[in-house]
């Protein structure tokens, strides 16, 4: 969960940086070059840092073929953990589209919007589950808070879809006390963005934490 966490903290400084910088000042090809060039930096230090590890105890141990007969059962629940882990998912993705698509009735469609949207939902991901991984050892039922996510993630969806309809109004009384300027809407848009997206998001981010511990419980439980 945490470097779930850490990797979606990344895409969010990914996602600003070139929303906000890269792509403003330099234009597409040289944000994407931009990219290019972290991923395979990236990629080719891991290859390096791989080719000094240890690798003695892996050589050392001999050559086991499985024929299936001693195979691990699998844990209990594990199909209907992996099976609310996906609907997990894609209600996720479903409500980040629906989500971006009304909001962008109320800011109108920019790079700039899309940019800040997509920051909040996924940080929202990332401070859940850092959050809730740091809570990992202390959680004794995972499975009950795996349902207490979903259930939290539809009580906020529910709640943002009532809340919606009050957002344009906010936002043009925003703009005419702090002035019609881009830093003022660009603060709103955050703003909103937060108060409908940063919890149903951050219970997606919880969700995956609890189900992948249930499932290493069960799998330990098993073996």
């Amino acid at each position: 969960g945490l470097l779930y966490g850490v990797n979606t903290l990344g895409a969010v400084a990914g996602v600003l940086m070139c929303g906000f910088v890269l792509t403003p000042k330099w234009g597409p090809a040289a944000a994407n070059g931009v990219a290019v060039a972290i991923s395979l930096v990236t990629g080719l230090s891991a290859w390096l840092l791989s080719l000094r590890l240890d690798r003695s105890e892996a050589t050392a141990q001999p050559e086991f073929q499985d024929s299936g007969e001693n195979a691990p059962e699998r844990p209990a629940g594990a199909f209907l953990l992996l099976l609310g882990a996906g609907v997990s998912g894609f209600v996720a993705l479903g409500f980040e589209i629906a989500a971006f698509r009304a909001l962008i009735l109320v800011y109108g469609s920019t790079t700039y919007t899309f940019s800040a949207m997509l920051s909040v939902f996924l940080a929202g991901i990332a401070i859940g589950s850092t959050v809730f991984s740091r809570l990992a050892g202390a959680i004794k039922r995972p499975v009950f808070w795996f349902a207490v996510t979903q259930i939290g993630s539809g009580l906020c969806m529910i709640l943002a879809l009532y809340r919606f309809n009050a957002q344009p109004e906010l936002l043009l009384r925003y703009l005419l006390r702090h002035g019609l300027v881009w830093e003022h809407l660009l603060a709103a848009q955050f703003m909103i963005t937060v108060s409908l997206l940063f919890l149903p998001t951050f219970f997606f981010g919880g969700a995956f934490v609890m189900a992948a511990q249930a499932l290493c419980e069960r799998s330990e439980s098993s073996s």
